[in-house]
């Protein structure tokens, strides 16, 4: 898997399903807005968003609102999830994870499958769950969620142009640090993608956590690149978008 760039924002393009459990959720999985999300029930409260985990006896949950909570298992009552996850889940009496198919948790046990039959695992004995990611789900989810930018814009004209005002020079600087931190920050998710690919067990699941917590850090940097774009075609209304 791949993350291409050009001369303006490109999404993340997924070439492979081969990368599991983000970003997040990226992935994953990982700050988007669903239409139907999770549901974590407390009992008095319950929050919607997005499982993300469970480690040291605490459900790692994304609420809608992309807050990060953690809730000890025994404040929790029932998690319902909107489609069953694979994940990859460690007891406490292993060392290595079993890779089930998770499908919620309720009356202190994780409901799971494996091999098509249907169990349950008392919550006690699990050290820990990583929710793996599909990323071509993901960025399709992505893709949804979020308004696909305007076309590339074409700045090779401005660049040795000797007319341009004080402001259309800054303006054209803004653009172009923007648009080279963005492509510097895909860059750098290109290559942390391709460790994971060729890593195993603890690493490959730390990999999976920071591309995870990369894909909130990526919405900032886009949205930089955004305003400069906005203010680059406001200063130069006559550029040619490809």
């Amino acid at each position: 898997m791949k993350f291409v760039r050009n001369s303006t924002i490109e999404k993340p393009m997924i070439n492979r399903l081969s990368c599991r459990r983000s970003i997040a959720g990226f992935i994953l999985c990982s700050s988007l807005t669903l239409a139907t999300a999770d549901t974590l029930n407390l009992g008095a409260k319950s929050h919607d968003g997005t499982f993300d985990g469970f480690e040291d006896g605490r459900f790692l949950f994304r609420t809608a609102e992309g807050r990060e909570i953690k809730e000890p298992r025994s404040s929790v009552r029932k998690l319902n999830l909107t489609e069953p996850r694979q994940v990859a889940l460690t007891r406490t009496s292993k060392r290595e994870p079993d890779k089930l198919t998770m499908t919620g948790y309720e009356n202190g046990k994780f409901a799971v499958k494996a091999d098509g039959k249907e169990s349950t695992i008392p919550g006690m004995q699990v050290r820990s769950i990583t929710v793996e990611m599909d990323f071509q789900a993901f960025g399709a989810m992505e893709q949804a969620d979020t308004p696909r930018p305007v076309q590339p814009i074409d700045i090779s004209g401005l660049t040795a142009r000797q007319d341009l005002t004080a402001e259309q020079t800054a303006v054209l600087k803004q653009y172009q640090a923007a648009n080279g931190k963005y492509n510097a920050f895909l860059t750098e998710s290109s290559a942390l993608v391709e460790q994971m690919d060729k890593a195993t067990g603890a690493k490959r699941e730390a990999l999976l956590n920071v591309l995870r917590r990369r894909k909130a850090e990526e919405q900032p940097v886009k949205r930089d690149l955004e305003i400069s774009r906005t203010a680059l075609l406001k200063a130069f209304p006559d550029l040619v978008q490809k």
